[in-house]
């Protein structure tokens, strides 16, 4: 996993994190989407399309990303600072 990678999910970790205690997802700019997607894209799937008109889609897409780096995590896969 790209370092650059690691460093975008750990800087929007809080947004899974409050969606998974209130079961909302608050403040989620484009910008943030974007840069999501992007390591979605890089790491898990290049072909990887977003229905962001879709909030299942999108609250799908965050479960799926933080759910995989998760793994990541525990598996020791991430490289070291």
């Amino acid at each position: 996993m790209l370092p650059e990678s690691v460093a975008t999910l750990e800087r929007h970790l809080h947004y899974w994190h409050f969606y998974n205690k209130t079961g909302e997802l608050v403040n989620f700019y484009p910008h943030v989407k974007t840069e999501l997607l992007q390591v979605m894209r890089t790491e898990i799937d290049p072909y990887y399309h977003l229905n962001d008109s879709c909030p299942a889609c999108v609250v799908e897409f965050i479960n799926r990303l933080f759910k995989w780096y998760d793994k990541q995590k525990l598996s020791g896969t991430l490289p070291r600072k």
